[in-house]
């Protein structure tokens, strides 16, 4: 099989903040993108990302979500990755990194996001099969039916 390209499963159209957004703006923004993250943007260039997690443990902090700005909770810089990228790459990369979210970035221009989830089910469809992938996933719900409804 045909090795599949981070340029095939990326999310496109992602979400960017200014790097002076407000913690509550930025909430606001990782619901919108159903991506689980934002890219922090300053003067027209990408600078950082911040997932769903970075906001929770602010939150968790007790921070005040008008006060706290995108630049200071911010991962950066950013690592990224080329729309030619294999998932294999990808999933190593992340491993390495200890992150879910690949920006996807062509000559300077953010292309998407690749997310750990949709690089999951493409690596189980490559390795499985997509047949041998809807059997598994159809045995599991049944077997939750049976569970909840005995």
């Amino acid at each position: 099989m045909q090795d599949i390209k981070a340029k095939e499963i990326m999310r496109v159209n992602p979400v960017i903040v200014g790097i002076d957004a407000p913690l509550d703006v930025v909430a606001q923004a990782i619901i919108k993108g159903n991506m689980g993250c934002v890219l922090v943007q300053q003067e027209g260039k990408v600078v950082g990302i911040i997932t769903e997690r970075d906001v929770v443990k602010k939150l968790a902090l007790g921070a005040d979500v008008k006060n706290v700005k995108s630049g200071s909770i911010m991962s950066t810089p950013i690592i990224a990755i080329d729309p030619e990228t294999t998932i294999e790459e990808a999933l190593k990369l992340m491993a390495q990194n200890g992150i879910r979210r690949l920006p996807v970035v062509s000559d300077g221009k953010l292309l998407g996001v690749v997310v750990l989830e949709d690089l999951a089910v493409a690596i189980a469809q490559k390795e499985l099969g997509l047949s041998a992938l809807v059997e598994a996933i159809a045995k599991q719900t049944e077997q939750r039916e049976k569970m909840w409804f005995a």
